[in-house]
């Protein structure tokens, strides 16, 4: 008797200590897994862009592209937290040959329009900028810097993926052009373009 009740003894004291032990790997693994540091990526410029598309009157669009100096962002897994990139304005191009209505027209003329003082000023002001304040699900707001001008713009439809260790980051970008004093100098000629300018942001990270 006295024998039958050590070893019952023992027993329980072993599956006790190998239930503790599975307990304290379980937490251990919590506490790693909200101890993870974030990690920071430096963007791919030459494989990054980001696509405009301004309305004329409702009617159709002009679209295009620029490319991008320089850009990280910062990533919790595949969840993104911060980032910030530098768009090279002097790199904008269209891709429609749709200037205005008379035949002619060219998309250089186009071009020559957006760069010049009454648009985006590219002598003066060659580069734009947007960097994250805040992510929430999958959109996020931040600063966004055209002409030297700032303003707070939202980040919708962010979608990250992941492709042989490269992180590609999407979003869209909607904003009014007239905040950044991005406007003809007269006011009726103005009304024909849409004050809203869409840009689709896709950032690629160094492999």
């Amino acid at each position: 008797m006295l024998g039958a009740a050590f070893f019952s003894s023992c027993g329980n004291q072993e599956t006790k200590t190998a239930s503790d032990s599975h307990e304290a790997h379980e937490q251990s693994d919590e506490i790693g897994s909200k101890d993870a540091k974030p990690v920071e990526y430096t963007v791919n410029a030459s494989a990054s862009k980001v696509a405009w598309e301004g309305t004329m009157l409702g009617l159709y669009s002009h679209n295009g592209l620029i490319g991008l100096k320089e850009g990280s962002i910062e990533m919790n897994g595949t969840e993104l937290i911060a980032g910030s990139f530098v768009i090279d304005m002097t790199s904008i191009q269209t891709l429609d040959d749709r200037y205005g209505t008379d035949e002619g027209s060219r998309s250089e003329d186009l071009i020559g329009h957006l760069s010049s003082d009454q648009f985006f000023d590219i002598g003066n002001h060659p580069s734009a900028s947007f960097t994250i304040k805040s992510v929430e699900g999958n959109s996020a707001v931040g600063t966004l810097k055209i002409r030297g001008t700032e303003n707070d713009e939202k980040v919708e439809n962010i979608n990250v993926s992941e492709e042989n260790g490269v992180m590609i980051i999407n979003g869209e970008i909607t904003f009014d052009r007239k905040k950044y004093g991005a406007m003809f100098d007269m006011p009726v000629a103005d009304k024909v373009l849409s004050d809203d300018i869409k840009m689709t942001v896709s950032l690629k990270t160094q492999a």
